[in-house]
């Protein structure tokens, strides 16, 4: 399953603009650029740019051509993404692409065989990680034993519209942008990353 599998991530804000795309199959990561006004940071970073509609084309022509039969997000949230392209969404439907909810897996696994266990642990942690019990830190924090240092909770989208905004208001030449704006988009770089590959981590060990 695992090799026939697309895992997805999406950055974007609460109103549901995207800024940017991770995706992972067969150990291949890639990331996309959403949002015009990052586009000194995909020249940057030698990634590619693109707005949804040819990001969703992307992604379909590479699950045909690598027979790819899944796409696993840590919840509905990616899928219904690409699902609001009515091209993909059509595509899906054709060539019955299943979706694997992975927050769902996740969910499942440790209720049924380390509930307790997963409690103290969650109990312990800061208060900010209550909003989500089951969130996918939280599980990769319980399965791994440790998480990065600076993935930060909440504040990947503050990050890109920081970034953003410097690169419009410098006319996309990232190397004008602040060592603190650099930082920025580095972690939010490296936050989508993790979240992507802890995508496989999960389904692997749940």
């Amino acid at each position: 399953m695992l090799t026939n599998t697309l895992f997805i991530d999406f950055e974007g804000n609460k109103a549901g603009h995207q800024y940017l795309v991770g995706y992972l199959h067969n150990n291949i990561f890639c990331q996309v650029v959403l949002d015009l006004g990052l586009r000194g940071l995909s020249e940057r970073h030698g990634l590619p740019s693109m707005n949804i509609s040819h990001f969703a084309f992307h992604i379909q022509q590479l699950m045909k051509n690598e027979s790819l039969i899944s796409i696993a997000s840590y919840t509905s949230h990616d899928i219904e993404e690409l699902r609001s392209i009515g091209s993909f969404s059509s595509f899906l439907d054709e060539e019955e692409i299943t979706h694997i909810d992975v927050h769902k897996i996740a969910r499942r696994h440790i209720r049924e065989n380390h509930l307790d266990e997963y409690r103290k642990m969650v109990d312990s942690l800061p208060k900010n990680y209550f909003r989500k019990r089951y969130s996918l830190i939280n599980v990769m924090r319980f399965l791994e034993g440790s998480v990065p240092s600076d993935y930060a909770i909440g504040l990947t989208t503050s990050r890109f519209n920081a970034v953003r905004s410097a690169l419009i208001q410098k006319e996309q030449d990232y190397s004008r942008l602040t060592p603190v704006q650099k930082a920025k988009a580095t972690k939010a770089l490296k936050h989508n990353k993790y979240d992507v590959r802890s995508l496989r981590t999960i389904m692997k060990r749940c």
